[in-house]
């Protein structure tokens, strides 16, 4: 076995939610509900469920995350051993341009926080969500066991997919 992940082509696809519904289910998630001076609780009030940067890891090297739901963005996923992942599942959202939209949005209140301010970051939105969408699809060339849903089928298909993650634990 290994971990159950979940996450997206590129921010602002519906990760978030899906954590949320396995939390309401009773599934094993790994992640805070807001990482305090990174994320911002107006856009997404019921909780990102993200981990802290280097949190995933700190858990693969001591306790592990063997039968665990853990939301992991590409840039992390490309420096793991995709061997200690047993499912994963990518949501993509289908209007690009929506989702770009909504990555400004947030961003927009994002680099205002003290800790991103403070280490003077700056992002090429489309950039990094033509990165996240290349390297991801690569990546998952490695994987077998995977479900792609799209955002906007999110909410019709929340049984399936919380049957799919079920299924890694």
């Amino acid at each position: 076995m290994g971990m159950v992940v979940v996450t997206g082509m590129g921010p602002r696809t519906g990760t978030s939610f899906v954590m949320q519904q396995a939390i309401a289910k009773g599934f094993p998630v790994v992640g805070h509900q807001f990482l305090e001076g990174l994320t911002v609780p107006k856009h997404n009030i019921h909780g990102y469920w993200d981990c802290y940067p280097g949190e995933i890891e700190h858990h693969l090297t001591t306790t592990g995350l063997d039968k665990q739901i853990v939301k992991i963005w590409y840039p992390i996923l490309k420096d793991l051993n995709t061997t200690c992942i047993d499912r994963i599942l990518v949501i993509e959202r289908q209007d690009k341009e929506q989702q770009l939209k909504s990555m400004y949005k947030v961003w927009e209140d994002e680099s205002k926080l003290p800790l991103i301010k403070a280490a003077n970051i700056d992002i090429d939105l489309p950039t990094l969500l033509e990165e996240h969408t290349k390297g991801l699809k690569q990546l998952l060339k490695d994987i077998k066991n995977k479900m792609i849903v799209f955002t906007e089928d999110l909410d019709k298909e929340i049984d399936v997919i919380l049957d799919f993650l079920k299924g890694g634990l």
